[in-house]
Formats: C-alpha cells, structure tokens, sequence
C-alpha cells in the first residue's frame, strides 16, 4: 500500500515536458545526425555524342608483283627483303647467252648488207651515167635499180631483227617501276621462270601510305576531301590523315563506302597494319549523364540509383529512395541513362554501398548531369 502511494505522487509530481523526454528513447535512429553526399542534379538532353571507332588497314600508294615478260633461266638477281630501291634500278637478270649469239650473228650480217647495199648504189650511178650517154639498155639500169633496193630491204629487215632482239635483252632485266621496298623475294638464281611469273614484290616507298577504311555511307556523306582525320595506328599512336577521296562505290556486305586518308610524311605506318579512324556521332536520344559510381546494378538488365527526396520540413532531414534506369551508352567512366527520374532531381554521385533507402542524408555538393555547373555548400 505504501509504495503504491510513492508511486502515484511521483507520477503526479512529473512536468509535462518530464513525461515527453520520459516517452522518446536516447538512440532513435531518426534524431541521428544525416549523412553529408555528394548529388548530382539531372539535367536532361535530347541527344549525346559518342566516338566511333571504323577499323580498316594501311596500304602503301603503290605495289607491284614483278615478273619478265619471257621465259628463261634467271641468272641474277640483285636485292634482299628489306631492301630499298630507286625507280629503274635492275633487281634481276635472265640468262642471255642465246640471245647474245644472236645478236652478233644478226650484226655481221647487217655489216655483210650495208656493203652489199653500198657496191648496188655505185652499181646504179655508174649504169645511170652509161645509160644517159646511150651506152647501157634501161633494162640493166633497172636491174641494178632492183638490185640497190633489194640490198637497201634487207639492210632494213636486219636492222629490225636487231631492235627485236635488244627489246628481247632488255626485258631480259627486271627494272624497279617505281622508288620500293622490296618486300619478298620469290625465286633464286637457276630458277626456269615461264613468262610472267612473279619474282620480287615491292612496295611504294616515296609517297606516304595510305588507310583504307570502310565507312557506314551516312558517316562518309560527312567527309571533305582534303581535310583531315585523326586516325589511330596499330602502336597506339594517332595521326591526322588527309581524305584523298572516296570510292563511289558500296561493296561488301555491310554495304560500306571505302576512304582512302594519306597518312602523314614519317608516320612509320607499316603496310598491312590496322588503322582506326575515329569520328564523332550525334545519336539522338533524351537521356542524361551520370559517373558510373551513381549505378549499381539492379533485376532484369536495369539499374539502380539512389535519389535525394528533399525534406518535407525544416526540422525533417532528406531521405533516399532508389529509382531505376537504363544504360544507352557509357564510355567507361561515365553512362549515358533513361529512367523515371525528373528534371531536377537529385542522385547521389558515389559510394552507395553506405546508403540505403530511408537513409537521412545532407547534400554538401551539388553538380550538374552534363557537368556544366558545380556548387558546394550544405543543402538538403
């Protein structure tokens, strides 16, 4: 009985004020102090650029398979794979013994001619001299007419046999058509080679290579002749090519229109190699930007972000709630996104896996979505 007494009086004895502090726990989760983040605000556009990358090859400005155009042993030839050249300069020679022996019998009998031909015209001036003062018939006079101008063809039918065969020596010797390299030396001395079978490959050394690329004809419509491209090498280097011109043609499958960029003078492009050109795309698309530390992935190929819902009171701090989005395009640092976000709201930038939904947070550091204004300073 007595401490039922004690008991009442000490309720009764209590302010009210007493009684709140009595009612409210001193570790309730909601009086603890936000967690300070950094937000970004969504900004949304209509479109966003991307860098495409169109892989082609390098190709030098000229290359040959080089043959003779006859048959015969090849007796010499002069350079290695490696090798450079200057235009005109003999990289090989067939053997010429036969067409030596012949022409030195064809020029003893063009000798043999000439003199026959000189005794015919003296012949004819001396009958044409006779025969004026009546002493010859016009028949020997035109006999030794005859005779001269058969001496004089056959003068002219040796002379073109020995042009025959200088032709023949010459394409005897496979000359450089153009300043090279020599790329692969395909036939060794003793080889019999029939008539334009290949013997040395070479490549145009003195104008700079070129990238050959196919292109998407949307892309190329783009493209101006005599400007230029950056273009990525196969070291990793990037050079800007000027567009010598397009190919008004669309071959293969993907139905593309091929490019020819000359490449710089001392690019070192080697030929074969893979070239990369690089241009800018405008896809249109209403989306906005956000770092990949804002995504976290969710169900069903989405993901998630978490959003800043202001507070609804000036005593009430801001709370997270997560929202959905999808990806359009990243480039590895940053994601292109679409969801259900509202122009203005608020995503936290980083570290989400200290964050949960109904979290109480302060935003300390606000930037824009397409990074294009920044503000630092408590907010909630």
């Amino acid at each position: 009985m007595f401490a039922g007494l004690v008991l009442v009086a000490a309720t009764v004895g209590c302010s009210p004020g007493d009684k709140e502090a009595a009612r409210e726990p001193a570790d309730d989760p909601d009086q603890a102090r936000p967690m300070p983040v950094a937000a970004i605000v969504v900004h949304y556009q209509n479109s966003y650029r991307v860098r495409v990358g169109y892989t082609g090859r390098i190709h030098a400005p000229r290359r040959g398979s080089l043959g003779f155009e006859r048959s015969g042993r090849l007796a010499r030839i002069m350079v290695r794979e490696g090798d450079r050249v200057a235009a005109g300069a003999v990289l090989a020679e067939l053997d010429t013994a036969r067409l030596d022996a012949q022409l030195a019998e064809l020029k003893a009998q063009h000798h043999e001619a000439e003199a026959d031909l000189k005794l015919a015209k003296r012949t004819y001036r001396r009958l044409a001299v006779l025969h004026r003062d009546g002493h010859v018939s016009s028949q020997r006079l035109d006999e030794a007419e005859a005779r001269r101008e058969a001496a004089a063809a056959r003068v002219a039918r040796l002379a073109a046999s020995i042009d025959r065969l200088d032709v023949e020596l010459a394409k005897s010797r496979l000359l450089a058509p153009f300043e090279a390299v020599v790329t692969r030396r395909i036939a060794d001395e003793g080889t019999v080679l029939a008539a334009g079978a290949p013997v040395i490959e070479v490549i145009e050394s003195a104008r700079p290579a070129e990238a050959k690329i196919g292109l998407p004809l949307h892309f190329a419509e783009r493209l101006k002749t005599g400007e230029r491209y950056p273009v990525r090498l196969e070291d990793g280097r990037t050079v800007e090519a000027r567009l010598a011109g397009l190919v008004p043609s669309l071959a293969g499958r993907a139905r593309t229109l091929l490019a020819r960029l000359e490449l710089p003078d001392g690019s070192g492009a080697i030929d074969g190699s893979l070239a990369i050109l690089s241009l800018e795309d405008v896809v249109a698309q209403r989306g906005f930007w956000l770092p990949v530390d804002a995504l976290t992935a969710d169900l069903r190929g989405l993901w998630r972000v978490y959003k800043v819902i202001p507070s609804a009171g000036a005593r009430e701090p801001a709370r997270v709630a997560f929202e959905n989005v999808q990806i359009l395009h990243t480039d590895g640092r940053r994601a292109y996104v679409t969801g259900t976000l509202d122009e203005g709201d608020a995503v936290i930038a980083g570290g989400l896996t200290r964050v949960v939904p109904g979290m109480a947070v302060e935003i300390v550091e606000r930037r824009a979505s397409d990074g294009a204004r920044r503000q630092t300073g408590s907010a909630s």
